[in-house]
């Protein structure tokens, strides 16, 4: 199943800023959290503000540097489950987001942040994970890609996706992702956060995606490789739920998070 082209063409969002230049009508906003669980929370809710935004990539920065380097992180980090307040900004089924299975997973890229940055606007996104896609396309619908190109601003795209699964399964779905660059204190980053507008099911099937929303963080403190990390949660229902506990489908999970690092370096490599 292939999405009419102009799917390309609705326009994503429009967010309000929440500035406090108002004085006296807005509220003091709680600083940013340190913990993972935290910090992903604070900036999936506080993406569309500048400072919110560089104060929690900061934080992030910091635990990626730290204990993100750690053994334990690299196996995965369960998450928390989103608030309907705290995915509110985004276009979303009306499902209810507290059954959400949410994990993070830490990567350390070889290759700079800047040319991570560069590839995200592509239209063929299948390089991320080849065995993963029947096709990943992507158009940027808003701001300049030049600029953003050069460190600065923020984009957004949208994507029609055929995605494969375990046991033959595969579910085609759009994709609105934002990426927006911040300025740190030290070190140079970008995060995206993601959504999945509406539902996507297979045809004649009851393989669907019902809810997704993912951020996706890269860091260098120093100019030298990038620190990475994705932080994903789903509502997905297959025919291969009976056969699988709920430890393994976090395992595939993790399992497809790693997928898509290996295979961004293997194409920033030119090895795809």
């Amino acid at each position: 199943m292939v999405y009419p082209r102009g799917m390309f063409q609705r326009h994503t969002h429009r967010y309000l800023l929440a500035t406090g230049l108002l004085a006296g009508c807005a509220h003091e906003r709680a600083p940013a959290p340190e913990d993972l669980d935290g910090l992903c929370h604070y900036l999936y809710a506080h993406y569309d503000e500048p400072r919110a935004l560089s104060e929690g990539m900061e934080n992030l920065g910091i635990w990626l540097d730290t204990a993100g380097r750690g053994e334990a992180a690299q196996d995965g980090m369960l998450l928390s489950p989103f608030t309907a307040e705290e995915v509110a900004a985004v276009a979303r089924p009306d499902r209810d987001p507290q059954v959400l299975i949410g994990v993070a997973l830490p990567w350390l890229s070889p290759h700079g942040v800047a040319e991570h940055g560069a590839v995200v606007s592509e239209y063929d996104q299948t390089w991320n994970n080849p065995g993963a896609y029947l096709y990943y396309n992507r158009e940027v619908v808003g701001g300049d890609v030049g600029a953003f190109n050069r460190g600065g601003g923020r984009i957004d795209t949208a994507s029609e996706i055929d995605m494969k699964g375990a046991f033959g399964v595969h579910i085609p779905y759009l994709l609105d992702k934002a990426y927006t660059w911040a300025e740190l204190d030290q070190g140079t980053a970008f995060l995206a956060r993601a959504s999945v507008p509406e539902v996507g099911c297979a045809p004649s099937s009851d393989n669907c995606l019902y809810q997704s929303f993912a951020l996706d963080f890269f860091y260098s403190p120093d100019g030298g490789d990038t620190l990475r990390l994705t932080a994903a949660w789903n509502e997905l229902v297959s025919e291969a739920d009976p056969f699988l506990t709920e430890e393994q489908r976090i395992g595939l999970m993790v399992s497809g998070l790693r997928d898509v690092f290996e295979g961004t370096d293997a194409y920033l490599a030119g090895e795809r």
